[in-house]
């Protein structure tokens, strides 16, 4: 069949190849290679990116005094961008890591990288933590760090340091 560039508009056929590509990898006639490396530690722990401080258990990314809260569906493209630090990832590898089984349409993406920008005070011309690589995809342009700090756990101001062991209920 013979289609005509003219008739069929560049953002159709991308979404088009893009719906095979999903369907290819869900019917496992595909192979993704997922780079391990920092991956595995940022999913599971809190890391340092940039001035932030993300804790993707609680979906929470902080910054001095100030905190938000994050979807869960944000919080996992930062997690796997933050993966992959200084790399290109493809909307495509985002869709199949973050919407797994899910067909989804192109602003979900978009729309997800937005929301990021927003929270994070980052500005897409000027890029300091999410850059846009053209017809290619994201690449995260921010230093990526374990966080090294315990975590502090908050004391009941209800028991006092002086107050027998058995009192306290744990």
């Amino acid at each position: 069949m013979f289609f005509r560039s003219s008739y069929y508009p560049s953002r159709f056929i991308g979404i088009v190849v893009d719906a095979i590509d999903n369907a290819a990898h869900l019917l496992g006639s595909t192979e993704r290679e997922i780079p391990d490396g920092s991956a595995e530690a940022c999913s599971t722990g809190r890391f340092r990116m940039a001035d932030w401080l993300v804790d993707p258990p609680i979906n929470r990314i902080s910054c001095g005094e100030r905190a938000c809260k994050l979807e869960p569906k944000v919080m996992e493209v930062l997690v796997y961008l933050a993966g992959r630090p200084g790399q290109v990832v493809t909307r495509t590898e985002l869709e199949h890591a973050v919407w797994t089984g899910t067909v989804v349409g192109y602003d979900s993406v978009t729309g997800t990288i937005q929301k990021l920008r927003k929270v994070l005070g980052d500005n897409p011309r000027q890029a300091r933590i999410i850059e846009t690589v053209p017809k290619r995809g994201y690449r995260l342009v921010a230093t990526v760090a374990r966080d090294r700090e315990p975590t502090v756990e908050k004391t009941d101001a209800r028991i006092s340091p002086a107050a027998p062991l058995s009192l306290i209920h744990i």
